[in-house]
């Protein structure tokens, strides 16, 4: 608390050794720093939110409101963004289990999906494209 002038310059210090030490021009002229002890902040937020921390602990956890990490703080990864897909139960069996293709299971859904197909209200030739790919 008695010296937070030279504890901002020890970390700047640390940041260029680092190589991160970059600057960049803003649209009104003034010179920032790409890097900061912000950026930790920003970082933290991101890798807990891909490891499946609840956005409830980080706003606990950071002092801000869900919106504002949302926002601002997380970015969430590709690799969360297919495991999310990934998680998605399978339309192949009636156990939801991805792994196991129950055949049997399988006809008996694309049977009642082409029954609802064929009551629907839509035009012939969107009903028949449907009906050709459930036939296949």
């Amino acid at each position: 608390p008695r010296n937070r002038t030279g504890v901002i310059l020890d970390f700047l210090s640390i940041l260029e050794k680092a190589g991160l030490g970059a600057f960049k021009t803003r649209p009104r002229g003034r010179r920032r720093r790409l890097y900061g002890f912000h950026s930790f902040r920003h970082s933290f937020a991101s890798f807990a939110a891909n490891s499946g921390v609840p956005i409830t602990t980080l706003t606990a956890l950071l002092g801000d409101n869900a919106g504002t990490l949302e926002k601002y703080y997380v970015k969430v990864s590709d690799k969360s963004k297919l495991a999310a897909i990934d998680s998605l139960p399978s339309i192949a069996s009636l156990n939801d289990s991805p792994s196991v293709v129950d055949k049997e299971a399988m006809s008996i859904r694309v049977a009642c999906a082409i029954l609802l197909i064929q009551e629907l209200k839509i035009g012939k030739k969107a009903k028949q494209q449907l009906l050709t790919i459930l036939q296949k």
